[in-house]
């Protein structure tokens, strides 16, 4: 059989079974099956082995009843780098790679660095990696999301710079000024459960995705309880959902220690990705004082 005509077979069986695997996520799992070649090389007219065919339609089948592609492969790009990816955390996606922008482009001075909600520790391992001097704790409620999160810091040798703490949001780790706080939150209202493809919704953690009745739980939380753990003037950067950007700006103009500084939209335009910064004591003072000098 041929890779033409292998790839044929599984588009049918697709569409047979109305799944919303792509083409594209056949050509990823038939390149994984073949020992890891690039997708964009594989060859139309090659021949292939019976064992690698084998390899592929059990990779396909697993697939097409809602299997994430990144699960089966057992890693994902995040930032031009290889992660190890698997149920316990959510699966990387483009738009966080904006908040990493973001955080190194707006402080780029920045050396202690806090990760609420790691996950997989793409963010704060990637923070590491881009800045050697820089070093990070990362926190998750999940002992499971921190054992894979040790992995990938292992394997991309920054764990000596990296200290993991098992905490729902920051309740487990003393008050400490950090430069930055960064965090890819679940912001996701419970009620968008049915409508979600079934790669988000059956494999991803229920946890890591869904807050509250209106999905703004933990951002709020998180505006709540950021500020002792910020040195003054340090940053707040976190990811936000479709259509949150207006209410998520009034939840930090209602709190006067935060600063608003802009929402910044992902690859698709979409408002994506918000920024606050801690009132330093120079501001406080100005603005306590403000009322009764204009007067």
């Amino acid at each position: 059989m041929t890779i033409k005509e292998l790839l044929d077979e599984a588009a049918s069986k697709a569409v047979g079974a109305g799944a919303d695997a792509s083409l594209w996520d056949a050509r990823l799992l038939l390149a994984h099956a073949m020992g890891g070649m690039s997708p964009l090389a594989l060859d139309p007219r090659q021949q292939l082995e019976a064992e690698t065919v084998a390899r592929f339609l059990s990779f396909w089948d697993r697939r097409l009843t809602g299997v994430p592609v990144q699960h089966l492969i057992g890693e994902w790009d995040f930032y031009g780098r290889p992660f190890r990816v698997d149920g316990r955390a959510l699966v990387p996606r483009p738009e966080t790679e904006v908040l990493l922008e973001q955080a190194l482009k707006e402080a780029p001075a920045a050396r202690r660095v806090l990760d609420a909600g790691t996950g997989s520790g793409i963010i704060a391992i990637t923070y590491l990696l881009e800045r050697p001097e820089a070093r990070a704790v990362a926190l998750d409620i999940s002992l499971d999301a921190l054992a894979l999160a040790r992995q990938n810091a292992v394997e991309h040798a920054v764990l000596p710079r990296l200290t993991l703490v098992a905490s729902d949001w920051l309740s487990a780790l003393a008050p400490a000024p950090f430069d930055v706080i960064l965090s890819n939150p679940p912001y996701l209202a419970i009620g968008e459960s049915p409508n979600l493809p079934p790669t988000v919704r059956d494999h991803d953690p229920r946890r890591a995705l869904f807050a509250g009745e209106d999905g703004l739980t933990a951002i709020r939380h998180l505006l709540a309880t950021a500020a002792p753990y910020l040195a003054p003037g340090g940053l707040l950067v976190f990811e936000i959902g479709f259509g949150q950007g207006e209410a998520v700006r009034s939840e930090i103009l209602a709190r006067p220690v935060w600063r608003f500084l802009k929402i910044e939209p992902d690859l698709e335009g979409i408002p994506r990705i918000c920024l606050a910064r801690l009132e330093s004591a120079a501001e406080r003072v100005g603005r306590i004082r403000k009322p009764w000098t204009s007067s």
